[in-house]
């Protein structure tokens, strides 16, 4: 089975534990105590999720994420009964140009809870996995500046 890196890749266990040093709060010390997998781990041995979500635009400075959906898999399965789904209501009014896109409307997010009330259940589920993802910039910005602001 063909190695995830060929070449010299970042060392994440050394990440992750660089994390749990700086971090406060007790969410994320557990995340970051994960063990992970390493750039010489085999794709056959990994545990994947696949992860992707809406928001209210594309500037993580001032939009939000209101939807989070995750998928895990393997190379040999793909989990759908562990699938999950999430509406989270934003901080902001909805963009009438996102509601376009994504076809999520104020009455879907009107009972939604913050972020906050699912982080928990979220780092959960991504906790020890390989975060696959459609661009990472926006996602990792997105739940990057989510948790600041919550956590």
């Amino acid at each position: 089975m063909k190695r995830l890196f060929q070449t010299p890749s970042i060392d994440w266990p050394y990440k992750y534990r660089a994390k749990q040093a700086v971090v406060h709060s007790p969410l994320l010390k557990h995340f970051y105590q994960a063990e992970i997998t390493s750039g010489n781990t085999e794709l056959g041995e990994m545990e994947f999720v696949a992860m992707d979500f809406e928001t209210t635009g594309l500037n993580a400075d001032k939009d939000e994420i209101i939807t989070i959906g995750l998928v895990p898999f393997t190379l040999q399965r793909i989990y759908l009964n562990r699938a999950k789904h999430w509406t989270v209501r934003p901080r902001q009014k909805l963009d009438e140009e996102s509601v376009i896109i994504h076809g999520i409307t104020h009455s879907d997010i009107m009972g939604a809870p913050d972020l906050s009330e699912i982080i928990d259940d979220l780092l959960e589920q991504l906790t020890g996995k390989v975060i696959v993802v459609h661009f990472h910039k926006i996602e990792r910005e997105f739940l990057d500046q989510a948790f600041k602001r919550r956590i």
